[in-house]
């Protein structure tokens, strides 16, 4: 279903972009209001955001150069192809 909506009261600057956006990119200004909408949605603060977590805060950045180069040695086949798997 479809509804039709008026914005009305716009700014003369933010229909100058609209238009400006609108020939820019060869579409009609509905379609970047649309857009606009949708991203706006997208990104509301009324959507449920994931969770951060901090659990593993206490290991970033605590590896030696040393440390470093152990695990690159130790894990240097993973990062071999094996043509035969790819034939």
């Amino acid at each position: 279903m479809s509804k039709n909506i008026t914005i009305r009261n716009l700014d003369e600057e933010t229909v100058h972009w609209l238009d400006a956006e609108a020939q820019r990119r060869g579409i009609d200004v509905e379609r970047i209001v649309i857009e606009l909408i949708h991203q706006g949605a997208k990104s509301s603060p009324q959507q449920e955001e994931r969770p951060v977590f901090h659990d593993l805060d206490a290991l970033a950045g605590t590896w030696t150069q040393e440390d470093a180069e152990e695990f690159h040695k130790a894990t240097a086949d993973f990062r071999k192809v094996d043509e035969t798997l790819w034939r």
